[in-house]
C-alpha cells in the first residue's frame, strides 16, 4: 500500500528449449540433462539460498 514496494514470492520457473535439429528425442534429453547439470543459473535457482546485501556508501563496504 501507498510507497510500499512490491515483494514477489515466488514458487518456481519453467524453462523451454526449443531447436531445429535432427538429433534423436533420446539424444536431445541427454544434452538437456548434461545442460541442466552444468548451469550455473539454474543450479542456484533450484536450492534455497541465503542473500546477502552490503552497501558502499562512503568507500567502505557495510552490511545492508
Amino acid at each position: 500500500m501507498g510507497n510500499a514496494p512490491h515483494v514477489p514470492e515466488p514458487v518456481g520457473f519453467n524453462l523451454d528449449a526449443a531447436t531445429d535439429s535432427r538429433a534423436s528425442g533420446e539424444d536431445l534429453l541427454r544434452l538437456l540433462e548434461a545442460a541442466r547439470k552444468g548451469c550455473f543459473l539454474e543450479q542456484t535457482l533450484a536450492q534455497s539460498n541465503t542473500v546477502i546485501h552490503r552497501l558502499e556508501p562512503s568507500g567502505y563496504w557495510v552490511d545492508a
